[in-house]
């Protein structure tokens, strides 16, 4: 009884931390100045609207107003950058992370 209780509870560990994400990433500007229409709507189009399309109860990123709400929350940052958990069931290349990195800290430019 007691060997199962312990295998259960190996179990659960095993699943939590194997759906963890990898390692985080180090993310840096680089100095450039990316725009939401030239650079970043193509990395939200190909990542994000699977799960945050037109209509979505997760909120519609298909536009530049759409993703304004969690941009201007802090949300976005936090989500994306910092904490790396979206999108939910992928990763974002360090290339897109840095690009985003700069989009962020130039106050998120539509064009």
């Amino acid at each position: 009884m007691r060997v199962s209780y312990l295998l259960i509870a190996f179990l659960l560990l095993w699943v939590n931390f194997s759906c963890e994400k990898d390692e985080l990433l180090t993310v840096e500007c680089d100095g450039s100045s990316p725009t939401y229409d030239a650079d970043i709507s193509l990395i939200i189009q190909q990542n994000c609207v699977q799960c945050h399309g037109s209509g979505s109860s997760n909120g519609s990123f298909t536009t530049f107003a759409g993703i304004s709400t969690v941009t201007s929350n802090g949300k976005f940052e936090q989500e994306v950058l910092n904490n790396q958990t979206m999108p939910q069931n992928g990763t974002l290349s360090q290339d897109q992370l840095n690009k985003i990195k700069c989009w962020v800290e130039n106050g998120f430019p539509e064009n």
